[in-house]
């Protein structure tokens, strides 16, 4: 789970109920989002099966978009579920009311964790470097898009 602010001591708290419930869950606390810490990000990626992003923000431009650009720039792939505000208002009121209500409490968040690692739990992943060859996925691209190729 890669986390940075606010929500880091919900996320620690997340982190340790899922433990005690056998579930394997490691927290990466990026502390800035400028400059970012991309080994943090990249050996999270090279040892975990999924990756979660947890902001207290607009999914857009975020803590996910950097995650997801760095994957792509050093050709990693792992899953990835972010855990943010969709692209709307969020309810205004007390802090703890807010993050209650958009499922970033502990509790909640715990679920939400809970339900991203189950979901991912068979998934694999690998990156491709100069020695080795990413699988092409089963089917094509959807209508419309295209298929990147590197040279």
């Amino acid at each position: 789970m890669l986390v940075a602010g606010l929500l880091v001591p919900a996320a620690a708290d997340a982190c340790a109920s899922l433990h005690r419930d056998g579930i394997g869950a490691r927290l990466v606390n990026l502390r800035t989002l400028a400059p970012v810490d991309e080994g943090a990000i990249l050996a999270a990626a090279r040892s975990c099966r999924v990756l979660v992003t947890v902001e207290d923000h607009l999914l857009v431009g975020g803590l996910y978009a950097l995650v997801a650009e760095v994957l792509v720039r050093h050709r990693v792939s792992v899953p990835v579920v972010p855990l943010g505000l969709d692209a709307r208002w969020f309810r205004p009121g007390r802090l703890d009311d807010v993050l209650e209500h958009e499922g970033f409490s502990a509790t909640r968040l715990t679920a939400r964790l809970r339900r991203a690692f189950e979901d991912n739990a068979g998934r694999r992943h690998g990156s491709a470097g100069a020695s080795e060859q990413q699988t092409a996925p089963a089917r094509g691209p959807a209508r419309g898009q295209r298929r990147w190729q590197t040279t």
